[in-house]
């Protein structure tokens, strides 16, 4: 058994740790810049071929360069390259897109003849302008020979340019993830979807759940830390986490699918408002009550619209949309669960002590507070910018 003279500094410690870390996630979230998911289309006509791609200019920039920081600063970082940086840079990944884009038809690849980039002096103009409400995109276009009688092709991008979105001349959409190959795509007008397709298609919307909670998703990681710590009982944090569960599976379904559709600059700060109540309630109130469960399962409808918004910047709920909607949905349940875990092997040993309320509840619920209050404004100013 552990004195208790190990056991109170060690919670003193505990506190400071998670109180640091919210502060960590406070400055990330004001800094952190969203990357847009990519498109690239490719058309197919007789004997040629033509892809346009349009990518993330600053995530491209990031990864070539090593830069470090996000949003505000990133961006900033990049706006303040000088032009030969800038002509060096997009030199380079001129080169490793025309190296690592391969179009492969049958399986075998074909050349890519031409790529138009955009000039140095192209991408300082984009840079130039005001940052607010600006897209950074960088958008080019390849061609090249079809192989006669070609029936199937697949794409692999240069990883440089992240995921991408890839649509091609027949009804078609996959998700091409950044560096591999895509799943074969009939040039006939039909796809078959075949059992190790699924299966991958299943795995990578799951990834994509996880990485939305854990580390992207720092405001739905703060709301399943406020249900934690108000949790007397294991009892207690299920009947939480289910009605959340419930409830944000619903919303996602009915968002991603266009059944509902809510505006992201209504529920946004709603899902921040949520985070303040969360926490508020749990410094005011030690005990739960029905009213709190009826809450969490409304606050956890807004949280799914927050989902939906997610999973449809990186999928169209056509084709195989049971596959990715689940998957997602399995993922957003893992990513949770990783965060109920990481706080019970932060505190969890220290849930029966009289002083785990005070020492360790209050100041934790307090910082979270504040972040959400933080993001609250935040986002109210953006919405009616």
């Amino acid at each position: 058994m552990i004195p208790p003279r190990l056991i109170r500094p060690a919670g003193f410690f505990i506190t400071r740790l998670a109180l640091a870390l919210l502060l960590v996630l406070f400055a990330q979230s004001a800094i952190a810049h969203k990357f847009e998911l990519g498109d690239a289309q490719l058309s197919v006509e007789g004997d040629s071929y033509r892809i346009a791609i349009s990518a993330d200019l600053i995530e491209a920039f990031e990864r070539l360069l090593g830069l470090n920081g996000s949003d505000r600063f990133l961006v900033e970082q990049v706006r303040g390259l000088d032009f030969g940086v800038i002509e060096s840079a997009l030199s380079e990944i001129r080169a490793e897109i025309s190296e690592q884009t391969l179009i492969r038809f049958d399986g075998d690849p074909a050349d890519l003849q031409a790529l138009s980039f955009p000039s140095p002096r192209d991408i300082r103009a984009v840079l130039d302008r005001p940052p607010e409400n600006t897209e950074y995109r960088l958008v080019f276009v390849g061609y090249g020979d079809v192989p006669l009688g070609a029936s199937a092709v697949s794409v692999q991008l240069s990883p440089l340019l992240g995921d991408m979105r890839l649509e091609v001349t027949v009804p078609s959409t996959t998700l091409l993830q950044a560096g591999r190959t895509s799943q074969t795509l009939s040039l006939q007008g039909t796809q078959e979807t075949t059992l190790s397709t699924a299966v991958a298609e299943f795995l990578y919307f799951t990834w994509q759940g996880i990485i939305h909670i854990v580390p992207y998703g720092l405001d739905h990681i703060l709301f399943v830390l406020c249900l934690f710590l108000f949790a007397q009982t294991i009892r207690d944090l299920i009947w939480q986490i289910t009605a959340f569960t419930v409830a944000h599976s619903v919303t996602l379904t009915l968002g991603w699918l266009g059944w509902v559709d809510l505006p992201t600059v209504f529920f946004e700060p709603l899902i921040a408002l949520s985070i303040v109540y969360a926490a508020v309630e749990n410094i005011l109130r030690n005990k739960p009550a029905g009213a709190r469960f009826t809450l969490i399962f409304f606050f956890g409808l807004l949280h799914g619209f927050g989902f939906a918004s997610v999973l449809g910047e990186i999928s169209s709920s056509e084709g195989q949309w049971l596959t990715r909607l689940i998957g997602f949905n399995v993922g957003v349940e893992i990513g949770q669960l990783v965060v109920i875990a990481a706080a019970f092997l932060a505190v969890g040993f220290w849930r029966k002590e009289l002083w785990y309320r005070s020492r360790i509840v209050l100041p934790v619920s307090f910082a979270i507070a504040l972040v959400g209050s933080y993001w609250t404004v935040e986002r109210v100013f953006a919405a009616l910018a």
